[in-house]
């Protein structure tokens, strides 16, 4: 691997770490990386899995290269959207989330979202919110 291949992996592990660390911060999480992964595991896999084909693709390309790896993994693209209410979701969510919190689902899935559109294009969280049904776009913050 050239310096160059060195550079773009060295980027993307302190993207990828930036991102765990900023959620666990805000969630008052220090040390707990592994349950931030799997927040943020569950949580992209479902919206991805809710989200428009076009939709999910956009939003799956911008995010940094090693988060990009686990959204992607385990898609099948011919079985989405799948039609999921507020109930749903979070049931979806609560099932690949392996982890007891004293904060609520929403409030987990609402940080994560938020840093992850911190990261990516600002535009984003205008295109996912305007996919979603009413009873989602409360996951989605503007302006994040």
């Amino acid at each position: 691997m050239t310096d160059l291949g060195m550079d773009t992996l060295d980027t993307a592990v302190q993207k990828t770490n930036t991102l765990l660390n900023d959620i666990a911060k805000d969630l008052g999480w220090k040390g707990r990386k592994h349950q931030v992964y799997n927040l943020l595991r569950a949580t992209l896999h479902t919206l991805r899995d809710r989200l428009p084909l076009e939709e999910a693709v956009h939003f799956g390309a911008q995010l940094p290269m090693i988060v990009r790896g686990f959204y992607y993994e385990g898609w099948s693209p011919s079985k989405v959207p799948i039609k999921m209410d507020r109930t749903a979701f979070l049931e979806r969510i609560r099932s690949e989330f392996i982890f007891d919190s004293d904060k609520s689902l929403t409030e987990l899935i609402k940080t994560a979202l938020t840093h992850i559109f911190i990261h990516i294009n600002p535009n984003e969280s205008v295109r996912i919110k305007d996919v979603l049904p009413e009873d989602l776009k409360e996951f989605v913050s503007l302006g994040a």
